[in-house]
């Protein structure tokens, strides 16, 4: 179940996990640019950086751990929407170490679709906040490893917390998008659109033999 609430009150809420971002720096203004701009990183890395995506570096989404003294800020301009546009990215809390949860994620940004390896742009809220309601308790454990708690404007803001008894995946296989997220994500209004094809199309030849969602 997901539960209401600002990022404000979010980001700020004490004795909790350390907050982490997932940033999508296609966004408009780039989120990246101006948490490095206005000196918010403890520390980022590019997840694309170092993988077989590298040649898609300018476009890669970006792993960021924020100084927790600027979150109150933070959550102010994600409430106001005045950080950037609504693909800008999500947050989400985790125990997990930075080397781990570095790991994982760049692990994941390819998954497999349909016995095919693709790109999966899961750090656009659009596409990820159609997933995320289908989402069981083996893709918890599969793809969204290290997280405790995810916050994701759905397009209001919205938490999605981990289930209970769920475990933490050290499978290195790729993730398989199952049939029911594949349900989710195409009967979604997002993908209804068009939109989705017509990006999927449109870059294929930047993408080599790795498909596109989103």
């Amino acid at each position: 179940m997901n539960i209401s609430i600002n990022w404000q009150q979010w980001l700020t809420t004490s004795n909790r996990p350390p907050v982490f971002f997932m940033l999508n720096s296609l966004a408009e203004p780039n989120p990246v640019t101006l948490f490095y701009k206005n000196d918010w990183v403890e520390q980022a890395f590019p997840l694309y950086s170092g993988t077989p995506m590298d040649h898609l570096l300018a476009q890669s989404p970006w792993l960021v751990q924020p100084k927790s003294g600027y979150l109150s800020v933070i959550g102010y301009l994600l409430d106001s929407q005045t950080l950037s546009d609504n693909s800008w990215g999500w947050a989400y809390r985790s125990e997990d170490l930075w080397p781990q949860q570095l790991n994982h994620w760049r692990s994941r940004q390819q998954v497999i679709l349909q016995e095919r390896q693709v790109l999966l742009r899961s750090m656009d809220p659009r596409i990820l906040s159609q997933l995320l309601p289908a989402m069981i308790i083996s893709d918890w454990s599969g793809f969204l490893t290290p997280v405790s708690e995810l916050m994701i404007d759905a397009p209001e803001p919205q938490i999605y917390s981990r289930p209970e008894n769920c475990g933490q995946s050290e499978s290195e296989k790729p993730f398989v998008l199952g049939h029911h997220l594949l349900e989710a994500w195409f009967h979604s209004d997002y993908a209804l659109q068009g939109q989705v094809f017509a990006n999927w199309m449109s870059q294929q030849d930047n993408y080599g033999n790795g498909s596109l969602i989103g």
